[in-house]
């Protein structure tokens, strides 16, 4: 059983924040993923870390033996991944038009992470409002939410993140389950942020659509890599081989995928970062509902690499099977 939390701050440009300059970097920035994270980091060390260059980096030895405080330290949980084999954590900033200022920022605390939402919501408030990119343009919060898997949300506080409740009760990531007597669905996967794979150690860049049976792999990769080390993985090699060869058995009617590219920089090795990814949708047809849970699940954890940079969020609708869908309708709603 995975843990977790989703919270989605809505944003505002603070007062007398100017936009960006044409002809700079922030005025064709669309994707804020990995600015975002950054600064958030930069946030949690400040508050937190009392050794300003944090020692829970690098690769000498264990995160704790760098570091006796990163087991409870907000950057050791979540930067240095001191309780599980990944950043327990995945971070979603919706693309804008070029020049055009955030609006959003969901953040998704998962397993280790989830405790720690006080912290990464005032984090998050503090780095915005000091400003990001280029033109250190300031935003601020006008309300912080609770997101469920539903789409269902509820306030949690206004403008000001001290009124945040002390204590929150966390979301189960959706565990499969096997009902057979349950007729098949239609799925929609819309891939809404950069969905980045690698196949054979290399990273696939193409337009070419996704299977099924892949999504369900990598969402399966990343529910063992966030796990706790004391908990036990629910999938065994046999029941993992039994769910991707379902997924295999879904046929893929319809498709509309394409690359984006996402450059962003990198200070600790002064070269530039490649972040781009697949987006678009993808249409299967007879996805059992053990597979349909998996993907489910996959909208809690995104699927691939860099999820804490923004990438690799989905969103899956679904309707009854019929069979005949179209290559062209890709706009199925929820049934």
């Amino acid at each position: 059983m995975i843990m977790y939390l989703r919270l989605e701050l809505d944003m505002a440009p603070c007062p007398g924040s100017r936009a960006a300059r044409t002809g700079s970097p922030d005025s064709e920035r669309e994707w804020w993923g990995p600015v975002v994270r950054r600064v958030l980091g930069n946030a949690l060390i400040e508050a937190h870390c009392p050794f300003r260059v944090p020692r829970c980096r690098g690769e000498d030895a264990s995160v704790v033996e760098r570091c006796r405080l990163a087991e409870s330290c907000p950057y050791g949980v979540l930067f240095a991944a001191s309780l599980s084999r990944r950043p327990p954590w995945a971070l979603h900033v919706p693309r804008v038009a070029a020049g055009d200022p955030i609006e959003r920022v969901e953040v998704t605390l998962l397993g280790p992470g989830w405790p720690l939402f006080p912290w990464v919501v005032t984090g998050l408030e503090r780095a915005l409002r000091a400003g990001v990119g280029r033109e250190r343009r300031g935003y601020r919060s006008s309300r912080v939410l609770r997101v469920r898997l539903d789409r269902t949300w509820e306030e949690l506080c206004g403008a000001d993140p001290s009124e945040l409740p002390p204590a929150l009760e966390p979301d189960d990531v959706p565990r499969h389950d096997r009902t057979p007597d349950e007729a098949l669905r239609t799925v929609e996967v819309r891939l809404i942020s950069p969905l980045r794979l690698k196949r054979e150690g290399k990273l696939v860049r193409d337009d070419d659509p996704v299977p099924l049976r892949e999504l369900v792999a990598r969402i399966l990769d990343r529910w063992d890599a966030v796990r706790g080390p004391d908990e036990e993985t629910p999938f065994t090699p046999e029941a993992r081989r039994e769910l991707e060869a379902r997924a295999a058995e879904a046929a893929l009617v319809g498709h509309d995928v394409g690359w984006v590219e996402v450059r962003d920089y990198s200070a600790a090795k002064r070269s530039e970062l490649l972040l781009g990814g697949k987006l678009g949708r993808l249409v299967f047809d007879g996805v059992p509902p053990d597979v349909l849970s998996v993907l489910r699940a996959g909208e809690v954890l995104h699927v691939g690499k860099n999820p804490t940079s923004g990438c690799g969020r989905i969103e899956v609708t679904t309707h009854l099977s019929c069979g005949s869908v179209q290559q062209d309708d890709l706009s199925l709603q929820e049934g």
